[in-house]
């Protein structure tokens, strides 16, 4: 299948997936109420954390060896189940360290903490872990179509999950803490990894290898993610920062508000995260002038829909924030608007972000996003204690759009890209895209 129709095709399940997500998050926020809704988020937060660091992003990398073809399917298989016995002892080690030392009450809010907790963080970190690894396989076999339909399965069953026990504890049938919404996500990662192991057993069927060679096939890994990973984390580590200093200096209460607000950017993703996913295994197959023209045209195509949906949300976001989660996180529809400089520059940054990998120069993503972090440190330092939410919120836009622009500086000044038109469409786009449009609906 072609990169438009698999970008297509993607677009419109992550509309789909995001969209029952936005359902998902409204049932949550309803059920548990701001503060709830932060402990739900720091936890989220730490165990992405854990995620982030000792995944090694080796999902990303599948999606590059497996198809330039330098290293073998069931080798990549082999060294992915590798990773993740040791990515799962890590996390064992890792939140004993957290938990047993000065970083508890920075990481765990001191009301919402214990073993039921700890052992929470263990076991969604490891599902998310085959979770991430599984999705990488895939993308790296360009199986698109088998990650869609995960993708909208789980959405559908999350949306049933979550709405079933609003229905539930508003009529008394039960009461719901944060702590049952927590182990309910945990049964719906694991039924997210049942359904990635279905498809890979009728579909695929690869079996692992495990003769692997440090010097062909391991270095040339280490070589790859060992940048990629550490810009990945940071990059992780930026996004998550706010809430772990808001948890700081404020509470959960202000948490709930700004993890909403940074949550509703997904609606954003739903454009950047397809095209980003889909470029990068055909990117990485493709010469350097075939390179930059498939970049120009994606990034074009990207920025104008982005664009668009942001200047939409700003205006809606102040009635429709309100109407949908309740008047009590009526305040985030600001922080979002706050957001939305920030988020557009962001969008850009993803698919500057794929070319650079595809060009097999990481370091220069890992630069970007500690530029990022420098920024995202001092201006969250700086404005949360003296701004609280919407110091927040501005230290976050700023950090988005200073690793847009160190991005910018490393594709046209140590790639060579040519300086073009990478934001929005032209009238000949925009003909072929009404065509293409018209021709999809004489189909259905």
């Amino acid at each position: 299948m072609s990169i438009g129709k698999n970008i297509f095709n993607t677009i419109l399940s992550q509309i789909s997936v995001q969209f029952l997500g936005i359902l998902s998050g409204i049932f949550i926020a309803r059920l548990i109420g701001p503060e709830g809704k932060g402990v739900f988020a720091i936890y989220q937060a730490n165990a992405q954390l854990l995620v982030t660091f000792f995944s090694l992003s080796f999902g990303y990398a599948l999606t590059y060896f497996i198809p330039s073809g330098k290293i073998r399917s069931n080798k990549m298989l082999g060294i992915s189940i590798l990773i993740t016995l040791i990515g799962s002892i890590c996390i064992v080690f890792a939140i004993l360290f957290f938990n047993y030392t000065v970083f508890k009450d920075f990481l765990f809010p001191i009301k919402y903490s214990g073993l039921l907790y700890i052992s929470w963080i263990f076991f969604y970190s490891v599902f998310q872990i085959i979770n991430t690894i599984a999705t990488g396989f895939f993308q790296g076999l360009k199986e698109f179509g088998v990650i869609n339909k995960v993708s909208i399965i789980n959405s559908i069953i999350n949306v049933l999950f979550f709405s079933t026990v609003f229905i539930l504890d508003k009529y008394n049938y039960c009461e719901i803490n944060v702590l049952d919404l927590l182990y309910g996500l945990l049964l719906l990662t694991l039924l997210n990894t049942i359904q990635f192991i279905i498809p890979y057993l009728k579909k695929i069927n690869i079996k692992p290898s495990f003769n692997i060679s440090m010097s062909n096939d391991i270095k040339p890994i280490l070589n790859f993610t060992l940048y990629t990973h550490l810009g990945i984390f940071v990059s992780f580590f930026n996004s998550r920062l706010s809430l772990w200093i808001l948890n700081f200096y404020l509470n959960e209460v202000a948490i709930g508000l700004f993890s909403l607000a940074s949550n509703l950017i997904v609606v954003f993703s739903l454009i950047s995260a397809p095209i980003g996913n889909v470029l990068m295994p055909f990117l990485s197959s493709e010469d350097g002038k075939k390179k930059k023209e498939i970049f120009y045209k994606y990034s074009r195509l990207n920025f104008s829909t982005v664009f668009i949906i942001a200047i939409i949300g700003f205006f809606l976001s102040s009635t429709m924030i309100p109407l949908l989660y309740g008047e009590e996180f009526s305040s985030a529809s600001l922080l979002f608007q706050i957001l939305i400089p920030g988020i557009l520059f962001a969008s850009i940054s993803r698919l500057l972000a794929v070319y650079i990998g595809a060009n097999n120069k990481q370091l220069y993503n890992l630069y970007a996003t500690l530029i990022g972090s420098f920024v995202n440190i001092v201006l969250n330092c700086l404005l949360i204690k003296h701004f609280g939410l919407i110091g927040a919120s501005i230290a976050s836009s700023i950090t988005y759009i200073s690793i847009c622009l160190a991005m910018m500086y490393y594709v046209h000044f140590k790639l060579g890209l040519t300086f073009g038109n990478y934001f929005f469409i032209n009238l000949q786009e925009i003909k072929y895209m009404k065509s293409n449009f018209n021709n999809f609906l004489k189909k259905l």
